[in-house]
């Protein structure tokens, strides 16, 4: 794996893969630059208001959809590398395991196969199995690493939106005045004060 040109472009060397299959290229580029420049704007949250947070709302939508596409992508070809795995270690142990113990010499009578331990292990040593198991991983840790961003995106978007659906009534006023967004409300509890709690609950009217 490689990264290719702009930061954020991985490049995944598939062709150990073309034996097994033929539904990938030589090669697949996973684009996460859009990925990386949503999450450069997680910190507006902070001072996000209800002017603002449609247009973040949607520039972290993208990010995540950016990232759910790469995930799709990433998980059907880890998918195509396990199934690699299981074919070649099939090939080994059924077709070559046997001969290459036997000229070994830990072939016997009674195992005339080989143990299933020592045709384990010519499996475990063979060059091409070594190579998918690479890429195998390669490809998971670069799923796993699309996820985390993935679900990190997700929660920056519903806490957007959070803030876009809030119903606070003062909120998002930019000239520090206190209007009533959806009129009248009911009487607030008597609580011993005439001034707000802390929290900012929004004194009304008496009629």
């Amino acid at each position: 794996m490689e990264l290719v040109g702009k930061e954020g472009v991985y490049r995944l060397d598939l062709r150990p893969l073309r034996p097994y299959t033929q539904r990938v290229a030589d090669t697949m580029d996973v684009d996460l630059r859009g990925v990386y420049a949503a999450e450069a704007r997680k910190d507006e949250l902070a001072t996000v208001n209800r002017q603002r947070a449609p247009e973040l709302s949607n520039a972290l939508g993208r990010g995540h959809g950016f990232a759910a596409e790469a995930f799709v992508r990433l998980s059907h070809v880890v998918n195509l590398a396990a199934n690699a795995i299981k074919r070649r270690e099939a090939t080994v142990i059924l077709d070559e395991a046997t001969a290459f113990l036997n000229a070994k010499g830990l072939v016997t009578s009674r195992s005339p196969g080989g143990s299933a331990d020592l045709r384990a292990a010519v499996a475990a040593a063979d060059p091409e199995m070594a190579v998918l198991n690479d890429l195998y991983e390669q490809l998971k840790a670069l799923r796993g690493l699309v996820q985390v961003k993935m679900d990190g995106l997700g929660r920056h978007f519903y806490a957007v939106q959070s803030v876009y659906k809030s119903t606070d009534r003062t909120f998002g006023m930019d000239d520090g005045t206190q209007k009533d967004l959806s009129g009248p409300g009911p009487e607030p509890e008597a609580s011993g004060s005439d001034t707000d709690d802390f929290l900012g609950t929004p004194r009304y009217n008496r009629y």
